[in-house]
């Protein structure tokens, strides 16, 4: 949020000092702002943690506590494929910026280099301990709760994945925690 209210105010004085003739000072404070960050076009950097540890990303840290294959109907959840499996990831996310923060349900998604895509978690249907789909983080402040995936069943190793965004879809730093059910 810091960064993009910076970002902002740069803009603005680009607007300004256009005319002035002062707008390379001004692309030149652009540049270093964006590089500071490692946020790009294309993406930052990829930091990876372990189960357990702390990982910074620039808005919060977040901690990947435990993860396990659930009973899809003790939870209540259907399956969509019966080569599918449910597993749950238990994860702490605390705000570290200056401002709230708005989280949403798929900040976080897993990958294990087999997948075409990401998988995202299952939106919120109760289940229990599950994150909201949507919820803010005052500064400092932490929230401890279940992410609930649907994977196929032959996979063990997984990734849990979040990326830094920052406005006009500028990408940042990608952090990744391995893990196993």
């Amino acid at each position: 949020m810091k960064r993009i209210a910076a970002l902002m105010t740069v803009l603005a004085l680009m607007l300004a000092f256009s005319a002035c003739g002062a707008l390379s000072q001004v692309t030149d404070m652009v540049n270093e702002l964006a590089s500071s960050s490692n946020a790009t076009s294309e993406g930052g950097k990829l930091i990876e943690g372990k189960p357990g540890e702390k990982v910074t990303t620039y808005f919060f840290d977040f901690t990947l506590n435990d993860a396990k294959e659930v009973d899809a109907a003790q939870v209540g959840h259907t399956l969509s494929s019966e080569d599918n499996k449910l597993i749950v990831v238990d994860v702490t996310i605390k705000n570290i910026d200056e401002e709230s923060i708005p989280m949403y349900y798929d900040d976080f998604a897993l990958d294990n280099n087999d997948f075409e895509d990401y998988l995202f978690p299952v939106e919120n249907a109760g289940y229990p301990d599950q994150l909201q789909n949507e919820f803010e983080l005052a500064p400092s402040e932490s929230a401890t709760g279940k992410l609930y995936f649907e994977v196929p069943s032959k996979y063990s190793a997984f990734y849990l994945m979040t990326m830094d965004f920052f406005e006009e879809d500028i990408e940042g730093d990608t952090y990744s925690v391995r893990f196993t059910v």
